[in-house]
């Protein structure tokens, strides 16, 4: 939903419309969201890259209606600072008044100007504003790591189903999403071995680029796929109604719909195990990695193998005797979570708050 800018402090004046009509503002933004939504119709970007272009985009519209903007050419330097100036005022507001975080503003200036970029590209702009290299440059805030510890998701281990354990097995073995686990096919896998080899469902659009996933399968997880499987070719999982366990689409108003059984089943877990925070089911990715980067301070680029990183950045580690080393930190995952192992008896606090 786009900003309430009337809200404001910040109002420098703006050149009113010049009258000319050849290259409308608004056609122009609805023709780039429309090439962008047969992107990800067609499987070029994903959906979700979609519907987070035309949110920030649509928030760059309310701002020009405001504003009175209806032509292109008016996007000069002066125009695009003053809506710069907003998203960092924006981020100094409390969110109940409106406020957003720095990420959100980086992610509207970025993805304008890749419409900016567009529109020049396509003669629509006469000339690139000087400022557009550096405009979504905003300083973003250190990252705060949030993990699970093993007593964590021993905790939600204990709470669950044994499909939700095959989920949560996929997730610190493999260090999969739920997108890579609903996408998990067959021919993948090697059955007899345990291992998983793949491109990474997120970077298939990159073509030759695309990372590769190379994973050992722990003998539980091994196990619990053989047992949750119900076919021999084609996805190796889906939902009891036999359709894919994660699915996005793109609804008739240009919002995103999709499913997520994945989310829907950790969530319930994670409540179950009295965890209650705003770390999700990819935090178990994240989890493993950290582990394995503790453990293994002398080989840095396992992290990075076992996250199936961009082969730009550690393509010289795409050999097979690194990935014996990451079999190796895999094995060490495998004994700290130890998932296999018997649950531990009932506490008297446990049974008390069954019964309840």
């Amino acid at each position: 939903m786009a900003s309430d800018y009337k809200s404001l402090r910040v109002a420098p004046g703006i050149r009113a419309s010049s009258g000319k009509k050849e290259s409308d503002l608004s056609e122009l933004l609805d023709a780039y969201l429309e090439m962008r939504k047969r992107e990800a119709e067609s499987g070029q970007v994903s959906v979700k890259t979609y519907s987070e272009h035309r949110q920030k985009l649509e928030d760059f519209r309310g701002f020009c209606n405001f504003k009175n903007v209806e032509l292109v050419d008016e996007l000069d330097e002066a125009y695009l600072d003053v809506y710069r100036a907003y998203q960092l005022e924006l981020i100094n507001m409390k969110k109940a008044d409106g406020g957003i975080s720095a990420v959100t503003a980086k992610k509207r200036l970025g993805t304008l100007k890749r419409f900016i970029e567009w529109a020049y590209e396509r003669k629509h702009l006469d000339r690139l504003p000087r400022t557009i290299r550096t405009y979504a440059k905003i300083r973003l805030p250190d990252p705060a790591p949030l993990f699970y510890t093993p007593e964590e998701v021993k905790a939600i281990w204990n709470k669950t189903t044994q499909r939700t354990h095959l989920y949560i097995a996929l997730g610190l073995n493999c260090g999969y999403t739920q997108k890579d686990i609903a996408t998990l096919t067959h021919e993948m896998i090697d059955w007899e071995t345990g291992i998983v080899r793949r491109k990474r469902h997120k970077t298939l659009g990159r073509g030759k680029s695309a990372a590769l996933q190379v994973h050992k399968l722990w003998p539980i997880t091994l196990e619990l796929l053989k047992e949750e499987t119900q076919s021999k070719t084609g996805l190796v999982l889906v939902g009891e109604n036999g359709k894919p366990l994660y699915t996005e689409s793109i609804k008739e108003d240009g919002n995103l719909s999709g499913t997520d059984v994945i989310r829907l089943a950790f969530n319930r877990a994670k409540k179950q195990a009295k965890i209650e925070d705003s770390r999700g089911f990819k935090h178990f990715r994240k989890s493993a990695a950290n582990e394995i980067e503790k453990r293994f301070q002398n080989a840095p680029h396992l992290s990075s193998l076992f996250l199936a990183h961009s082969e730009v950045s550690v393509k010289k580690h795409y050999v097979e005797s690194h990935y014996d080393l990451l079999f190796e930190a895999l094995d060490y995952l495998d004994g700290l979570y130890d998932l296999a192992a018997e649950p531990s008896e009932e506490t008297e606090e446990d049974k008390e708050s069954s019964e309840v």
